[in-house]
């Protein structure tokens, strides 16, 4: 679920069957929205996975206002009700944004995290 498919290309291929993405939208996907984080040890499907992967704290750093500007962007221009998610399946797009909300934010204290180790 991302600027892929906002920005119309297909959507990422689902991981797990129907009935299970239905269990994982009604119990874990609530649970993530109501505490705005995402479960400890939780694996990103390598479609999700940063393609940048191994860049330096401070290169990620300079590159996140452009892609938060860049996803924004997308999101406000998208066409469909609707994003997919490997797990959850389709999700409609007011509570895919608080997903993506949750999501960022679980990055934003990763990141504060590393940033306030590194000063160490």
């Amino acid at each position: 679920m991302g600027p892929r498919e906002l920005s119309g290309e297909a959507p990422f291929r689902l991981r797990v069957g129907t009935v299970m993405q239905r269990i994982l939208r009604w119990l874990l996907l609530p649970h993530i929205l109501f505490h705005r984080s995402i479960p400890l040890r939780a694996r990103a499907p390598r479609a999700i996975s940063p393609s940048d992967a191994g860049l330096t704290l401070d290169e990620v750093l300079e590159r996140l206002p452009a892609a938060a500007q860049e996803c924004e962007r997308q999101i406000r221009a998208a066409s469909h009700g609707h994003l997919t998610h490997p797990y959850f399946g389709p999700i409609k797009l007011p509570r895919a944004l608080r997903f993506f909300a949750a999501h960022t934010e679980h990055h934003r204290r990763q990141l504060e995290k590393a940033v306030a180790t590194r000063r160490a």
